[in-house]
């Protein structure tokens, strides 16, 4: 009905908001999270998206797949659209050992997690000099193995599909029908990997939705 948006703001919001305030108290922070975590999965059922944050500051969030797929070889795809605030921080698809919530702010709700992913950023963390850009990074939001500063504008709320191959460690991404990333993994090997996505705000906000995803592996 007519009060469904601003709900979900508010509790998106007061969720996140929780989070900022029980961090720094021993054991009450990851059952915020998980309250988060419960949030984004109504959302989902409902509206047929996932909001990885909310423009509250400080918000992370994260949706993984519940069981361990190959990602020795695999094609994905899904839309992504992320702005509509003051401009921070980016979300990811991530393919990792284990799923999970990791570092907010700059680390993009990935940060602390073991594997990889592909970052779509509108900060410049990490020390990249540039406040748009796309990259594949390993276990951290600084860790980065290829980079893309030249590609469209980012943070416009509109919605860019995302294409992900991986051969043995030969990655491809397409953006919107047009390559973006392609990069050899030296040494790659994840026969089991969870897939999902992350998101994260720090002082700085943005939306950060994902639709529409499909994965094959083999």
């Amino acid at each position: 009905g007519v009060f469904y948006i601003p709900l979900v703001i508010f509790i998106i919001a007061a969720t996140s908001n929780a989070v900022n305030l029980t961090d720094g108290l021993d054991g009450l922070a990851i059952g915020t999270v998980g309250i988060v975590s419960v949030t984004l999965a109504i959302i989902a059922y409902i509206s047929g998206n996932v909001e990885l944050s909310g423009l509250g500051g400080g918000s992370t969030g994260s949706i993984f797949l519940n069981e361990a797929m190959n990602a020795n070889a695999f094609s994905a795809s899904f839309d992504f659209r992320t702005g509509g605030g003051s401009g921070a921080d980016g979300l990811t698809f991530a393919f990792t050992e284990a799923p999970g919530v990791g570092g907010g702010g700059g680390g993009l709700g990935f940060t602390g997690l073991k594997g990889f992913a592909i970052e779509f950023d509108t900060y410049s963390n990490g020390g990249v000099d540039s406040e748009n850009h796309v990259a594949l990074i390993q276990n951290s939001y600084n860790n980065h193995l290829v980079i893309n500063n030249a590609i469209p504008e980012l943070e416009t709320m509109a919605w860019h599909h995302v294409d992900v191959t991986m051969d043995q460690g030969h990655v491809t991404v397409a953006m919107d029908g047009t390559t973006v990333l392609d990069h050899i993994i030296a040494g790659y090997d994840m026969s089991q990997a969870f897939f999902g996505f992350t998101g994260a705000n720090g002082g700085l906000t943005n939306y950060h939705t994902i639709d529409n995803f499909t994965i094959n592996t083999g």
